[in-house]
C-alpha cells in the first residue's frame, strides 16, 4: 500500500524483467534523478512528442558544463592579454620618465587619481589599479620613479604600509 500522501496519485509498473528495472535505475542515476521522477519525465516527454529524454538532457547539460569551463579559460586568457596590453600602453605613455631630466616629467594622471582617493596604497595595489603587470620591470620602474617624484614634490608620503596623499 502506498503512503497516505501518495493516495490518488500512485501507479504500479510491472516490467518484463529485472534487467529492465536495473537499466532504468542506471539511466535515472546517470540523469541524476530518483527513479520515479525519471520514469515520469521520460513517459511525459515521449507522450508529448518531445524528442529529448532526460538522458539527452543530461548529456546536453554535461556538454554545456564543458563549454562553460572552456569559455571561463578563454576569459582568463583574454583578461591576461588585456593586462599585458595595458602595461604596454602605460610603458609607451610614460617611458619618457626614464629618460628625461627632472622638471620635464610627465605624470600619470591615473596614478595621481588613485593616490588622491585616500587611504594608504601599497605598491602592489597601485600596480593593480593601473593595470600594470608586476613582472614588467620597465613599468614598475616608471611607477616607482613617478611615486618618488611626487614624494619629492611633497604631494605624497611613503610609510611602512605604502603611499598616501598628503595635500
Amino acid at each position: 500500500m502506498p503512503q497516505e500522501k501518495y493516495k490518488g496519485k500512485y501507479a504500479e509498473v510491472y516490467l518484463p524483467s529485472e534487467k529492465f528495472l536495473e537499466k532504468w535505475k542506471q539511466r535515472a542515476k546517470e540523469a541524476r534523478m530518483p527513479l520515479s521522477p525519471w520514469i515520469f519525465e521520460t513517459v511525459e516527454a515521449a507522450s508529448d512528442g518531445l524528442s529529448e529524454t532526460s538522458d539527452e538532457l543530461a548529456s546536453q547539460g554535461e556538454a554545456l558544463r564543458v563549454e562553460n569551463r572552456k569559455l571561463r579559460r578563454d576569459i582568463e586568457n583574454f583578461e591576461s592579454r588585456i593586462r599585458e596590453l595595458e602595461t604596454e600602453v602605460f610603458n609607451l605613455r610614460h617611458n619618457a620618465m626614464l629618460t628625461r631630466a627632472s622638471g620635464d616629467d610627465v605624470y600619470s594622471t591615473r596614478l595621481i587619481k588613485i593616490v588622491r582617493r585616500g587611504g594608504t596604497w601599497s605598491n602592489r595595489d597601485i600596480l593593480a589599479e593601473l593595470g600594470v603587470l608586476e613582472g614588467d620591470i620597465t613599468a614598475v620602474e616608471i611607477v616607482t620613479r613617478q611615486l618618488q617624484a611626487l614624494q619629492d614634490a611633497g604631494l605624497i608620503a611613503e610609510s611602512a604600509r605604502g603611499w598616501r596623499w598628503t595635500k
